[in-house]
């Protein structure tokens, strides 16, 4: 069984103190980097599990969305929480 294994935190303040050139923007765009690696390898793994095509097919088309979305996933995660 593969192990999915998460990225550093990028968007904490800690994180954006230390690195003065990580702007918000970058923060927001390697967050849809981030969501859409992890939609690409669930879809990957699915498919050597001989999961429903369905369902593999599913996992890419969203890894696609995230990754064309604009606004980024921060912006929309931000007004849902506002």
């Amino acid at each position: 069984m593969a192990v999915i294994r998460e990225e550093p935190r990028r968007n904490t303040p800690d994180f954006a103190a230390l690195h003065p050139g990580y702007t918000q923007r970058t923060m927001e765009t390697s967050l849809n980097q981030q969501i859409t690696m992890k939609l690409a390898q669930a879809a990957d793994l699915l498919e050597q599990q001989g999961a429903n095509p369905f369902r593999v097919s599913a996992y890419r088309r969203a890894s696609d969305t995230v990754s064309r979305l604009q606004p980024t996933m921060a912006i929309l995660l931000k007004r849902n929480h506002a």
